[in-house]
């Protein structure tokens, strides 16, 4: 327990630390067909911070100065079909999450310009609910292997953290409404040969509030801002092993990401002309690994074609970046 501690309201210098450990045990029965795991996690954080002598400062809430919680997770997966003749597998299954997000350090500090200190902050808590199917093909005409996936998710948060953005002056972020998510994921993976891969991503979701807060004007129903409703990646890579040695990796690829407009406010009519454009990037890269991908090089091209892309409060993000990894893996 922190206690007696206060913090700098410019958000320098202060301090959060916090531990997440996780404990799951996995099942499977009728030859492998039926899959349960079964998950638990603790979570802990505390937030401290100095007295600068400075004016600026605000008294740390003891109640708020740590937070513990636990949380807990099931998992069902079952395979109905298992190479069957050009298919693979098909398999359903479903889900239930209890889960926490800790406030980041600039939610609970501030940035000393434009957010101020909130060490009342509490961590986010949802509730998260998903179902899918799974199917793998195998030797089809015209390609090696193709993987297509379906993920419905249903989430329930409280104590949701959000920021003015509006403002003209500092303000804190804040817990406030309960908020209800739906949505959809689709994944695709397809081997059209052994040296020749493709890949997409389509997630669609909605996201709104399921109570009322007059304090800050937000009534039930409407969209959370700052929340993209719908985006997509797509993905095209050649590679090709024992290239100029034995266990040596070759991998060209290509990726590219959409995002479509979406709100910067709380969406209280479809008339509001205030969004956050949509954006369109791309990526090029190339990595080489030896020793059996002991030793791997990566260097990558981002966003090569320099588009203007946003991020979350109308935020541009870089333009055109170059980025080189070198791994080495005992």
């Amino acid at each position: 327990m922190v206690q007696g501690q206060k913090l700098n309201n410019a958000g320098f210098p202060g301090h959060s630390h916090s531990v997440v450990s996780g404990l799951s045990l996995e099942n499977n029965f009728w030859n492998e067909r039926i899959q349960n795991v079964t998950g638990i996690k603790g979570y802990y954080y505390v937030i401290e911070a100095e007295n600068d002598g400075e004016k600026r400062i605000q008294q740390l809430i003891n109640d708020y100065a740590d937070h513990k919680d636990f949380g807990y997770s099931e998992n069902l997966r079952v395979k109905i079909l298992d190479q069957v003749a050009v298919i693979d597998q098909f398999a359903v299954k479903g889900g239930y999450q209890h889960s926490l997000r800790f406030p980041t350090r600039e939610e609970i500090f501030g940035d000393g310009m434009y957010v101020q200190c909130a060490p009342n902050l509490k961590p986010e808590k949802s509730d998260n609910f998903t179902a899918g199917t799974e199917l793998d093909l195998r030797q089809i005409p015209l390609l090696l292997k193709l993987h297509l996936e379906f993920n419905w998710f249903y989430m329930l948060m409280d104590d949701r953290i959000f920021w003015n953005n509006y403002a003209a002056i500092p303000r804190p972020y804040y817990n406030s409404v309960g908020t209800k998510t739906t949505g959809f994921e689709i994944d695709a993976a397809v081997d059209i040969n052994e040296y020749i891969s493709l890949s997409y991503n389509l997630t669609k979701q909605d996201a709104e509030s399921r109570e009322t807060d007059l304090a800050f004007g937000i009534a039930k129903g409407l969209t959370v801002p700052n929340i993209p409703t719908l985006y997509m990646n797509f993905g095209a890579e050649f590679h090709i092993g024992d290239l100029l040695f034995r266990d040596d990796f070759f991998k060209l690829y290509w990726l590219a990401n959409y995002t479509d407009e979406y709100y910067y406010s709380w969406k209280v009519s479809n008339k509001q002309d205030r969004t956050i454009p949509s954006s369109f990037s791309q990526d090029l890269g190339v990595e080489y690994s030896i020793l059996a991908n002991k030793l791997s090089w990566n260097f990558e091209v981002r966003n090569f074609m320099d588009e203007l892309v946003f991020d979350k409060y109308g935020e541009s993000k870089p333009g055109r970046a170059f980025a080189t990894k070198i791994k080495f893996t005992l």
